[in-house]
């Protein structure tokens, strides 16, 4: 199980790339991941990790049959973790304040692990943590392709990678959840909300904020339960409109 999911070093000219591969509902899902990732690409990968979803084929940009192995596509096979490996990546994570501060606020589970590997070698470490029950966090992330961001939202689920030489935490990304109850700053969006609201035509809760070089402003996402299906809408804060293209059905393994 803890093999299902690993990270890729490579170089193609100057630009960095990775891959990452995890298998979920008996396929393994395998994501290109670029130094400078888009805003767009980012908030589909976004909507695809919400309601604490582990990873769906909105992340993917190949999705290939299982195998017995697990192998990259020019024929890859990763090399596998051992259990003082893992034990070292969570050691590493819970020690960094970012990573702690979220972890100790639920109880939580190592949902998958898998190895960092450059050329071959284990470098490192990447980790799927899935919390018991949702936290509210703010804070500075950056995810496995090198965006940074600032985001206010529903955590359900963490995304970490770890450097076990220099015994760091490098990326942390998180999955936005479905939303327990609105968060203690929401009255400050009322504004924001009632457009979601007329969007979705029920009152919806805020599940995160996200700011980006397209949305300095921010990005505010509402949920709401809409017939026998979870809705979720992007508003604009600096406008105040709907972003149809972020908006639509909460998408679910």
């Amino acid at each position: 199980m803890y093999n299902n999911i690993y990270f890729e070093n490579g170089k193609t000219g100057e630009e960095a790339r990775s891959w990452v591969k995890v298998k979920a509902e008996g396929k393994v899902i395998q994501k290109k991941a670029h130094a400078r990732i888009g805003a767009r690409l980012f908030f589909l990968a976004l909507l695809a990790v919400l309601a604490v979803i582990v990873v769906t084929a909105s992340l993917a940009s190949n999705i290939i049959a299982p195998s017995s192995s697990t192998t990259h596509g020019d024929g890859f096979v990763p090399p596998m973790l051992n259990e003082e490996q893992k034990r070292e990546a969570i050691s590493v994570a819970l020690s960094d304040p970012l990573v702690g501060n979220i972890l100790a606020k639920s109880n939580w589970t190592l949902f998958e692990a898998g190895p960092w590997t450059d050329s071959g070698r284990i470098v490192g470490v990447i980790m799927l943590i899935r919390l018991e029950r949702p936290v509210w966090v703010s804070g500075e992330f950056k995810d496995i392709g090198g965006k940074n961001y600032r985001a206010k939202l529903w955590v359900g689920n963490l995304h970490v990678l770890v450097d076990l030489s220099a015994r760091r935490v490098v990326a942390v990304s998180p999955g936005m959840a479905r939303p327990p109850e609105d968060p203690p700053e929401a009255a400050t969006y009322e504004a924001l909300r009632a457009v979601a609201e007329k969007k979705l035509g029920t009152r919806p809760l805020l599940a995160g904020l996200f700011y980006t070089d397209e949305y300095p402003a921010g990005l505010a996402f509402f949920m709401a339960t809409v017939g026998d299906k979870e809705r979720i809408v992007a508003v604009d804060v600096a406008r105040r409109i709907v972003v149809d293209k972020y908006s639509g059905e909460v998408i679910k393994p």
